[in-house]
This record gives structure tokens, sequence and C-alpha cells, in this order.
């Protein structure tokens, strides 16, 4: 079941003794937890921590049958859970615990690393008992529209302004972490002296991911402008970025510009191959694969796909520097031909 707020508010209003968030993003899962957590606790319920990924059989029914000091339900959050850690027999003795709560109030989260790993035996079982014992609600990741008025509404929290155009080019700067996302609003927002955080100011103090970085790089080499793309490899590499990380960036780059040439190909949309392949973030850096796309022959991305992965193994497998390595790769991609 998908996360739906009338029904959480409901189920905290009914003193629901179990509420289990899973999904396959970290802050929406903590986020929504901690806001379960403050509603349970404003009647000052005791809160017992228990780190995860995976505590102790006898931590959790320790936690779950120690009575409050104050004789008030006792709160018990775990977040991050991994099923997978546990035994099926540990599974089944915390789902006992879950099915026969009286004192406390369990709040969880199952962080997942892929849709696939919910039809998993043990994160189903537990998923089904939190059901059956409580409220328990998949929180699908935030898209690009999501993230974007998290921004305006972090920025408002502060008393400052920010519009869906400005959020949208910090969403194109620093990537679609949420926790990143968050830190970069409050550094504008400071920067700005809580009054409104604008593109200029995002031009001049924003901070650029690796991936947005390297993307430049390649649109510069798309654009037959060699000199430029090599200037900012070489400023990434000063910067004591990893080659490898560099390389990943890179590859990825590619990688979409060949997926966007095979949409092309078959006459599918930008849009569609967001969808297609669960794309985050913003929506933009697929249209400009798509164009950037158009001036390579499928031929032409082949080898650039093979020049990549025979450069990661470099890297992983030989003793020599990564960074000549990668600098050869780099000459390697610019002298294939770009078709227009």
């Amino acid at each position: 079941m998908l996360m739906n707020e009338k029904e959480w508010k409901s189920a905290l209003k009914a003193d629901t003794p179990v509420f289990c968030f899973w999904g396959e993003e970290e802050y929406s899962l903590h986020k929504t937890a901690r806001q379960t957590l403050q509603a349970l606790t404003e009647q000052q319920d005791e809160v017992t921590v228990l780190p995860g990924p995976a505590p102790t059989i006898e931590e959790i029914v320790m936690a779950a049958g120690t009575i409050s000091f104050f004789g008030t339900r006792r709160v018990v959050l775990m977040e991050r859970l991994r099923p997978a850690d546990y035994s099926d027999k540990d599974i089944k003795d915390l789902c006992d615990v879950l099915s026969s709560l009286e004192s406390a109030v369990f709040i969880i989260t199952v962080l997942l690393e892929n849709a696939k790993d919910a039809g998993g035996k043990r994160v189903k079982k537990l998923l089904e008992q939190c059901g059956k014992s409580g409220y328990c609600a998949e929180l699908k990741k935030p898209g690009p529209q999501d993230l974007c008025r998290m921004l305006i509404a972090r920025a408002k929290e502060q008393d400052t302004q920010l519009d869906m155009t400005t959020a949208q080019v910090i969403l194109d700067r620093c990537g679609s972490d949420p926790f990143a996302l968050r830190n970069e609003v409050d550094k504008l927002a400071a920067s700005c002296g809580y009054t409104q955080i604008t593109p200029a100011l995002v031009a001049e103090l924003g901070t650029r991911s690796l991936e947005a970085d390297v993307w430049e790089m390649v649109r510069s080499m798309t654009a037959k402008n060699g000199g430029k793309a090599l200037e900012k490899l070489r400023i990434l590499l000063e910067q004591q970025n990893e080659p490898l990380a560099i390389l990943g960036a890179l590859s990825g780059s590619y990688i979409d510009m060949c997926r966007a040439g095979a949409a092309r190909t078959a006459k599918r949309s930008s849009e569609e191959l967001y969808k297609e392949f669960h794309y985050s973030g913003s929506p933009y850096r697929i249209k400009a694969s798509m164009d950037a796309a158009r001036r390579y022959s499928t031929e032409q991305l082949d080898q650039c796909i093979e020049i990549l992965m025979e450069a990661d193994l470099a890297i992983k497998q030989t003793p020599v520097d990564a960074e000549v390595i990668l600098q050869t790769a780099f000459c390697r991609l610019a002298a294939v031909g770009v078709s227009r």
C-alpha cells in the first residue's frame, strides 16, 4: 500500500501499535519516521532508539516489554531495518513481538536497495505482519516536481523565497539526493540573508555535483570543443576527484546517450525514456542526452562504451596510474568522429 496522509493520520489517532514505512529512498523514510515520532511523543511518551540495520531480537523484546516510567506508551524507533540480515527464526520472533504489543509503539523503516528486494521472503513476511498489526506503507522515490516542492518548502521554513524555476536550477546542478539538496537550500538561504534565492545566486554560490560537471564536459566534447572539455577534466582532477568516480560519471553520460539513441530509433520520446528507465531528478538531462545523441551514429556510441569499459578494467586490474588511463580514454573519446 502506498503512503496516504489521511490514512496515516487516522492511524495516529487510533493508537496504532506499529508504523512501518518501506522504500528505496532514505530521506523520505527518515522524514516520515520522524514526523510519526513527533506526532506520537506529543504526550511525553518515552522513546527508545534501536539503531539499524539489525538490532538483536533480545534488544527488541526488551524494548517492547519495558514499562514506561511515566506510565505512558514507550515508542521504539528502528530505522534502516534490513530483514535480509536476520534468520528465518529471527524474523518469526520479530513478527511475534509485533503481533503482541501492549505498552509500546514501534516505528520501523525498511530501506530497500531496489524494487526486487520487496519480493524477498523475509521482507514480505515482516511487511505483512506490520500491515496486520498496524499501519504499513510504501514510500515512492520523489520525482523532480516533488523535489522542487521540497526545496521550496524548505526555503519557506526559513522565510526565504524560492520559485519553481530556481528550484529546478538547483536540482540540475546538485543532483537528486534529498539530503544534499536540503543542505544546499540552507546554505543559499543564509547567503542571501534569508530574502530570496535567485538563479544568479545559485550560479555564483551553488554546489555542482560531479555528475553535472562531467555532463558539462561531455557536452563540450560533443560540440567539438575538446580544449574546453580537457580543461574541465584537468580542474576535476586538481580538485582531487577520484579518477574512477569521474570515469563512472562519464560512463553514465554515454550510457544515457546510448539509450537516447535507441529511443530515437524506436521513435520514443524523452518522457517515455525517462519513465522506462526509472530516472530520478530533472528530466532535462534526458532531453539533453537525446540532443547530444543525434551527433553520433550507433556504431560511434558503441565504440565510446567500449573505450570506457576498457578504461574501467585497466584502472581496476593494472598498475598504470589511474589519471593517465582516464586521460587516455578521454582523448580516445574525443577522437571518435561526431556525425552531424
